[in-house]
């Protein structure tokens, strides 16, 4: 007869119900390279219930491992205070000239890093904006104005050319003044 590796019957817990902690340590004790997905299908034939974190603690425990998974210290300089070393002593650089220059110190960034470490810089000047003037978002009433103005004038064309002329007017205000101006002359 072949000897199948059966894992030992589970102790009890006070309560009465079974000791999960314990059923999955047996477990592995009888199975020392089981996963914990063998685990927990070993847990549900049993009808045991059982978290994966727990399971996980087990698996450690069995192996002698931590309690916990030790954090890892913290590195001794954040890749934005490298990029923003960098940009101190090389105000002009580019950012491709800063990744490569920090790729050669160690220190692996990308563009999007360079960028955002660019424009947190306290003594930096603040990123350009790459829209050009009248690129942003306009609200649905403005538009709606817009139209409204471009269908008075006959056409889109003409209500540009009336922008422009205001524009070279100086602006809304010197052009109601030019306006009354020319009423007053033509009265």
């Amino acid at each position: 007869m072949a000897n199948s590796a059966k894992s030992p019957p589970s102790r009890k817990h006070k309560n009465g119900k079974p000791n999960v902690s314990q059923a999955i340590r047996d477990y592995i004790e009888g199975h020392p390279d089981c996963t914990a997905k063998q685990i927990q299908t070993h847990l549900n034939r049993k009808k045991l219930k059982c978290s994966p974190s727990l399971i996980d603690q087990q698996i450690r425990k069995a192996n002698g491992g931590p309690k916990k998974p030790k954090k890892q210290a913290a590195p001794e300089k954040s890749k934005a205070e490298h990029i923003r070393d960098w940009y101190r002593e090389n105000p002009d650089g580019a950012p491709k000239e800063c990744i490569k220059a920090l790729a050669k110190q160690g220190v692996e960034v990308q563009g999007f890093n360079v960028s955002q470490a660019k424009r947190n810089m306290p003594d930096g000047k603040p990123a350009k904006s790459t829209r050009g003037p009248g690129k942003g978002k306009r609200s649905y009433q403005a538009i709606l104005a817009a139209k409204k103005f471009a269908d008075d004038l006959g056409s889109i064309d003409k209500a540009r050319a009336a922008v422009e002329y205001l524009d070279q007017m100086g602006g809304v205000g010197e052009a109601r003044a030019a306006l009354e101006t020319l009423q007053e002359l033509q009265s």
